[in-house]
């Protein structure tokens, strides 16, 4: 039997998560029954991006506890909110 083909998280061309490759290592790891799902955690989060007039929009104003994200990017503004 040949060794376990691994797939690429990603490549040197697009730093990051697969989302294929990382779909795919969890369907082959439960097929195998190698993988215990995670406890359940009673957490909410919210993702808003979107465009801004602004070169760079101010967003010192969303200063809650729950803002755990701030996008830096020119003409866009984002947070990420937990709770």
């Amino acid at each position: 039997m040949s060794a376990a083909r691994t797939l690429p998280t990603s490549s040197p061309r697009r730093p990051g998560v697969n989302l294929w490759a990382e779909w795919a290592r969890l369907e082959i790891a439960t097929a195998r029954r190698t993988v215990q799902p995670s406890p359940l955690k009673n957490l909410h989060g919210t993702l808003l991006v979107c465009l801004a007039k602004q070169e760079w929009p101010d967003l010192n104003t969303y200063n809650a506890p729950e803002v755990v994200w701030r996008i830096h990017k020119s003409h866009h503004a984002g947070v990420d909110h937990r709770r």
